[in-house]
């Protein structure tokens, strides 16, 4: 199997698994369902905290527990925390730059999937990071990513498991493919794809 068709496949599992319908999602309850505790380096006494640290500035796993770094910003920890899962998931048990790429590559797809980038129709890379609420840096090769697969679905077609990824995420209540839900800000009902009001509070606020 291709390395891009288990990465989708492995992403897919993460959303059944887990019952993602919506961007941006929970990093920790995922690894939770995993059988994973995160634990926050600033959780630790002065001297473990300096060792995590000299581990990785990021994050790293041990037995069953995810230590990760809760001083960066939230986009990079959110990313760090996906990258220990992309390990888990592509049964990692041991480290080389290979691998490393590997669990970005997942990690990557699992924050923004590229056919959620499309339906979500980010132009750039700053609206990837925006609405999916990953790091600039993050986001440039996402976008980058994006285009290619883009490019590859225009002349191809969508191949089975991103028929599946499309199938999973498609809401058949709004007849559209759904990357994010919503309150309506004056009921409170669910809107979808950056809707702030539903059809009924829309006729009241214009």
């Amino acid at each position: 199997m291709f390395l891009e068709d288990q990465i989708t496949e492995l992403t897919l599992q993460v959303y059944r698994k887990c019952k993602i319908d919506s961007f941006p999602f929970d990093c920790i309850s995922i690894l939770e369902e995993y059988g994973y505790s995160c634990v926050p380096y600033q959780h630790l006494n002065p001297e473990k905290r300096s060792t995590c640290k000299q581990i990785s500035h990021d994050a790293f796993m041990l037995n069953r527990m995810i230590f990760y770094n809760d001083r960066m910003i939230d986009e990079r920890k959110r990313f760090s925390l996906m990258h220990e899962l992309g390990h888990i998931l592509l049964k990692h048990d041991t480290s080389s730059p290979n691998r490393e790429a590997e669990a970005n590559a997942l990690a990557s797809n699992i924050l923004a999937p590229r056919m959620a980038i499309h339906y979500a129709r980010c132009r750039n890379a700053a609206e990837v990071s925006g609405r999916f609420h990953v790091s600039r840096e993050a986001s440039f090769y996402m976008y980058d990513d994006y285009q290619r697969w883009y490019r590859h679905v225009f002349r191809y077609g969508m191949s089975p498991l991103d028929k599946e990824l499309y199938q999973h995420f498609y809401d058949e209540k709004y007849k559209c493919f759904v990357w994010t839900r919503n309150r309506c800000r004056i009921c409170g009902a669910v809107c979808v794809n950056e809707k702030h009001y539903c059809g009924e509070c829309r006729r009241d606020a214009v």
